[in-house]
């Protein structure tokens, strides 16, 4: 099948200067809804056992997947103490039933707490509107965690972009990449309205083109391991991205090392790994150090190897190598 051209596959639903408006609107709509007073005009209070998560088409629904456990317990005793300061966001559906659409963790602290009912702002929002809403308020909330904040910027693009389909997580990113590229020389199979829907897109939320690229792309290609250690706060984005550069067998290990250690002592861990050193914490918490098995030491050793294009071009490193290669053969030979 011949390759179509990106600027075919990706039409603009909206433009950019209504993008960024919509996305100032929606933003200013949120904090008004924090500051409304418990008798305001929109509020009012329903069961809150008639409140449902947020469910769209093809599977997709609340943006957030994560809450960090010890916060949803600090805020259950706020509200216990203190009541519900806040109201929720909800659209109603059918069967006199509501969708939690912003405020996704005040309705469940309500609901462990068994609160009779919710102080709610009801709006009349249809799928796309309802994502819209839940995206913004996701990548505005507090403590969100980098990877869902980056996954709910690519969902917003993908809806102001118009783009869906089986492969539409990949497709934004080839875009955002062709994007960049087109910034940088002019040339590229992207319009000018593509890039600057994008770039508005991102400048609303205090990105620039290139650096998300750059340094927030990377972040969804971890493995799903480091991905879930990420969304649920143990380590952060820039030691994943750390992690992530040594081979699989050594990504449990380093997870649970990194949640306790400073980036620096996370950097030895993994140059002692690389040198073919690794350890354990003992019952006091320190780091015991011990010999890791030969076969995933060699292992790490030629994924190093394969990065110093360059050097090993060297014809004595070439001969080494076809030395290793013979002796790597007589392995093969005998465990086969």
């Amino acid at each position: 099948m011949a390759r179509r051209d990106i600027s075919t596959m990706f039409a603009p639903a909206i433009s950019a200067h209504d993008a960024s408006s919509e996305i100032e609107r929606l933003k200013q709509e949120l904090e008004s809804l924090k500051a409304e007073p418990r008798n305001g005009g929109g509020m009012q209070e329903i069961p809150t056992n008639q409140i449902r998560p947020l469910h769209l088409p093809h599977g997709m629904g609340q943006p957030r997947k994560y809450f960090d456990p010890v916060k949803l317990e600090q805020l259950k005793f706020s509200i216990e103490k203190h009541g519900q300061l806040e109201p929720i966001l909800v659209r109603s559906t059918d069967g006199n039933f509501f969708e939690s659409v912003s405020g996704e963790r005040r309705w469940r602290c309500c609901k462990d707490l068994k609160k009779p009912t919710m102080l709610v702002r009801v709006k009349q929002l249809s799928d796309e509107e309802a994502l819209e809403v839940a995206l913004i308020a996701t990548i505005y909330s507090e403590g969100v965690s980098a990877i869902e904040e980056t996954d709910s910027v690519l969902s917003l693009l993908r809806l102001y972009l118009g783009i869906n389909g089986d492969h539409a997580d990949e497709d934004i990113k080839t875009l955002l990449i062709a994007v960049k590229n087109y910034r940088q020389s002019g040339y590229g199979d992207v319009s000018n309205e593509q890039a600057e829907l994008v770039e508005a897109t991102l400048g609303s939320f205090g990105f620039k083109l290139g650096s998300f690229v750059s340094n927030r792309l990377p972040l969804l290609k971890m493995s799903e391991q480091i991905l879930e250690s990420v969304r649920a706060g143990k380590v952060s984005p820039s030691s994943a991205l750390l992690i992530d550069r040594l081979p699989n067998i050594f990504h449990s290990e380093l997870l649970e090392f990194g949640q306790k250690a400073t980036k620096t002592e996370l950097r030895q861990r993994i140059t002692d790994l690389k040198s073919g050193q690794t350890g354990s914490f003992n019952n006091s918490g320190i780091i015991e150090a011990a010999p890791i098995p030969i076969h995933d030491a060699i292992y790490a050793r030629i994924r190093a190897i394969r990065r110093k294009k360059k050097q090993i071009q060297d014809p004595k490193i070439q001969q080494k190598l076809a030395a290793a290669q013979k002796i790597l053969d007589e392995i093969f030979e005998e465990i086969v």
